[in-house]
C-alpha cells in the first residue's frame, strides 16, 4: 500500500486532515533515524497511530488515551470547550487492530487520563519523536511537561493541535520545535517545516 493509499484508509478513523497524515507518516519515517521510541498522546480510534505504525518499522509505538472521551476542561479552555467534555470515546480493541493492520507488532496501549498514565514503567526511556493530538490546554502542557527531557537530540514533537496561547486551542498543523527549559512550555510553532524523505 502507497502513502496516498494508507493515508486515505486511516482518514476514516480520525480527525486530521489528510495533508495532516501524510505530514506525520514523513516525521515518523524521518524521526526512526534516530534511537528512541516513538510517542502518541491522544490516540482515539486509531487512525494516526496507523499512519505513525507504518512509518516506524519494529520501533516502539507507546499510545496514551483515557478512550472513555474528553477530560474536564480548566477555565484556560473556554466555555465551548467544556460542552465537549465526555465526547469522543474511543476503544482501544480498535486501536490494536488498526496498528496491527500496519504489521505494527512492537506497540504498547496505555489507559486513562494522563495524570495518571504518565507513570512508570508505562513511559519510555528515550524519545525519537512525539505526537501530541489532546485538545485541552493543561493536557498539552502535561505531554511537554512529561516528555522534555526524554526527547532525544534531535528528535521532533509533532502537533495536531495546540494552545499557543491561553484561552485560544488552535489547530496547528506542522512540527514544534521544542522549547528552552526556561520556556514557559508553550511550544514553538514552525508553519511548514520541511522534514527531509
Amino acid at each position: 500500500m502507497n502513502q496516498s493509499q494508507l493515508v486515505q484508509w486511516s482518514k476514516q478513523s480520525c480527525v486530521p486532515s489528510t495533508s495532516s497524515l501524510e505530514l506525520l507518516n514523513r516525521a515518523a519515517r524521518y524521526a526512526v533515524r534516530l534511537p528512541g521510541d516513538v510517542v502518541e498522546c491522544g490516540t482515539y480510534n486509531g487512525g494516526s497511530a496507523r499512519v505513525i505504525a507504518d512509518g516506524i518499522g519494529d520501533r516502539k509505538l507507546w499510545m496514551y488515551d483515557a478512550f472513555t472521551g474528553l477530560p474536564p476542561t480548566t477555565p484556560i479552555d473556554g466555555k465551548e470547550a467544556a460542552t465537549l467534555v465526555g465526547e469522543m470515546i474511543a476503544s482501544p480493541k480498535v486501536v490494536k487492530q488498526r496498528v496491527e493492520e500496519v504489521g505494527c507488532t512492537n506497540y504498547q496501549i496505555v489507559e486513562g487520563y494522563f495524570e495518571s498514565s504518565f507513570k512508570a514503567p508505562d513511559l519510555p526511556d528515550k524519545v525519537c519523536m512525539i505526537h501530541i493530538d489532546c485538545d485541552w490546554y493543561e493536557s498539552v502542557l502535561l505531554c511537554l511537561r512529561t516528555f522534555y527531557d526524554r526527547v532525544v537530540p534531535g528528535g521532533s514533537e509533532y502537533h495536531a493541535k495546540c494552545c499557543v496561547q491561553p484561552g485560544r486551542n488552535l489547530p496547528i498543523i506542522g512540527c514544534c520545535a521544542l522549547s528552552p527549559p526556561d520556556h514557559p512550555w508553550a511550544p514553538t510553532h514552525i508553519q511548514g517545516q520541511a522534514i527531509p524523505d
